[in-house]
């Protein structure tokens, strides 16, 4: 890569002009290409000369997306839309004379090969101005309605700021050869919003601060996976009886145990973090969330008559205990720390239900559009319903 380089930007090249490359890697390949020439002997590029790397169109949104705006030709002002360099989109043309290649011997198989790209290169020529000219009337067609939409984007701007933005953008075109990351003032800035495992962390981290028992923090968070175990239990739970196999009864039952071991497991630890007596605390219990109508008759609903209703038992979380009761055994930080971990579960639910919403809408553009047969439309509804139960279930787990 190297020699090809050196020898195709020297062959009649003024070394005050301006090249741009374009490779499928160039993100990579053009880190130490200085380095590389500087301690080689017998290639090097004219002095002065600067090389712009870039990777095209159809390559580039397979990288990372800070590759996007360090390396698009969208983002280097004269190149244009770069379309032709690659192989790949020949692919389909060469498709038609592979059955005939497969039973040739070597020679054979690439003489025809050769052959095929050649009249692809040629048609290639003959048709570049009918598809340049074509290309130029779309463009030019297209000019009016973007320099509009533009005036009415620039005219809501602050003259400070986009005095800042065009200053930011000039700094940035002029120092992105030797420091690509300047061009990442173009990427759109997302903060990703904090994980329940990030936030958990955090709090853990700064434990003291809170002046809660110890261990508060990785209690807390176990309540809320329980409360989200319980809520999923529940739905899976509301399957007819008619239509349970013995095999999903059965581990229905065992998935009840198994909840109802890791409630048992809670309350046991609950003294520790809650302030005075347990059985106190959630007899004064203030704000109890509402029950189904198929609760069991018990004056307390934080206790757990049986194994039955293990599902809609309420945990002893400060939001259902009142904050005034741990302001005054002096653990109120607990009800901030359970507050963080409530953002932090939000966030997570929202990502996995932003996640699911997209996987339904691929199986409609996907699946049902081309369902041409009682079977396939079958087999597609019955994504589109699995994939709507796991919608409700985040839906129902942030609210």
């Amino acid at each position: 890569m190297d020699y090809a380089l050196v020898h195709a930007v020297q062959h009649g090249m003024d070394p005050q002009q301006h090249v741009i490359t374009f490779y499928d890697i160039n993100c990579q390949y053009s880190k130490n290409l200085a380095h590389r020439l500087k301690g080689n002997n017998f290639v090097s590029l004219p002095d002065g000369l600067q090389i712009q790397p870039g990777i095209g169109l159809w390559h580039v949104h397979g990288h990372k997306a800070e590759c996007f705006s360090r390396y698009a030709p969208n983002f280097i002002p004269g190149a244009g839309r770069v379309d032709g360099e690659i192989m790949e989109t020949l692919w389909s043309s060469l498709n038609v004379v592979s059955p005939s290649a497969r039973g040739m011997a070597t020679p054979h198989r690439q003489e025809l090969l050769d052959f095929q790209m050649n009249v692809s290169n040629f048609l290639k020529m003959v048709q570049m101005p009918l598809v340049l000219r074509k290309k130029l009337r779309a463009a030019q067609k297209g000019l009016a309605s973007v320099k509009e939409s533009f005036m009415e984007l620039d005219n809501g701007v602050p003259s400070e700021l986009r005095q800042k933005w065009v200053e930011e953008e000039i700094m940035a075109l002029a120092n992105r050869i030797l420091d690509p990351k300047a061009m990442d003032i173009f990427e759109v800035q997302l903060k990703k919003a904090p994980t329940s495992k990030s936030i958990e962390i955090d709090l853990i981290s700064q434990q003291g601060e809170y002046r809660c028992p110890h261990g508060s923090v990785t209690w807390l968070a176990k309540a809320l996976k329980l409360e989200e175990a319980q809520l999923v239990f529940a739905l899976d739970s509301r399957q007819a009886e008619s239509t349970m196999t013995e095999t999903y009864k059965l581990s229905m039952i065992h998935r009840r145990k198994q909840l109802q071991s890791h409630i048992n497991g809670l309350m046991e630890c609950a003294e520790k973090y809650l302030g005075g007596s347990l059985d106190d605390v959630l007899q004064n219990a203030s704000q109890v969330p509402d029950q189904p109508d198929n609760w069991y008759d018990t004056d307390n609903p934080f206790l757990i008559p049986s194994s039955e209703s293990v599902e809609f038992v309420v945990l002893p979380l400060p939001s259902y205990l009142g904050k005034h009761h741990f302001q005054r055994f002096g653990v109120g930080g607990i009800v901030e720390q359970e507050l963080q971990l409530w953002q932090g579960q939000a966030n997570d639910t929202l990502h996995e239900l932003r996640l699911a919403l997209a996987d339904k809408a691929v199986i409609f553009q996907t699946e049902v559009r081309h369902a041409t047969n009682y079977n396939r439309n079958t087999r597609a509804w019955g994504k589109v319903a699995s994939t709507e139960a796991i919608v409700q279930r985040h839906a129902g787990i942030y609210r």
